[in-house]
């Protein structure tokens, strides 16, 4: 009795302490999870991943790099991206979603709110409505825009707002807008907007 409780006891161990065996069926449905948790952010589209196998006879230790490759058909965009990640990480933490891929799924319900927008303005009567996403522009990262810059207008010092860089020293500058010569209510309008070289035009600080 005691002998077969003993070998019970040191099976149990050794089944305890076995390595894990990455299969590769266990593998793909890694993948196939990993891909699942995501998909609610891809409602009116496919996602997918799945995972990119060695061999038919490959043996896979939890300490391999394995690839792994995301597929996204959402709304016109269509890409594929292909991961390498540890096998017992991806196992335990599921495989990596591309972080390139974040920002186009906070994109993807744009088309639905421009159609959304169409159809509310037609639902007021008017007929002939068309709304399309013609791009989106890429987020500017200019500590310059908004501060100020004196540049020589005509022989003069004229201080202009930095609005946007076109290219190099090329830029949008605004002086701001007039009526009969007093600032105008609407103090920026479009009409005023100005392209100047805030290098070449600068003002020469020694003529203050």
């Amino acid at each position: 009795m005691l002998n077969d409780l003993l070998r019970t006891a040191i099976w149990l161990k050794l089944t305890t302490m076995a390595p894990k065996r990455y299969t590769r069926e266990r593998l793909e449905g890694t993948a196939a999870d990993s891909a699942v948790k995501i998909k609610g952010f891809v409602p009116n589209g496919k996602l997918t991943c799945e995972y990119l196998q060695q061999g038919t006879d490959e043996l896979v230790k939890g300490s391999d790099m394995l690839n792994f490759i995301w597929k996204i058909e959402a709304v016109g965009y269509c890409d594929t991206d292909e991961t390498t990640v540890r096998c017992n990480h991806a196992v335990e933490r599921g495989v990596p979603f591309p972080d390139r891929w974040k920002t186009v799924l906070n994109c993807l319900t744009l088309s639905d709110t421009v159609r959304q927008s169409a159809e509310n303005v037609t639902e007021l009567g008017a007929s002939n409505v068309k709304c399309e996403l013609l791009g989106q522009a890429k987020r500017v990262m200019d500590d310059s825009i908004g501060k100020t810059i004196a540049l020589n207008g005509g022989g003069s010092r004229v201080v202009y707002l930095l609005c946007g860089r076109i290219e190099n020293d090329e830029w949008f500058v605004h002086k701001g807008s007039y009526d009969n010569g007093s600032l105008a209510t609407n103090r920026f309008q479009e009409k005023d907007l100005m392209h100047r070289n805030i290098v070449t035009e600068a003002w020469d600080i020694s003529r203050d």
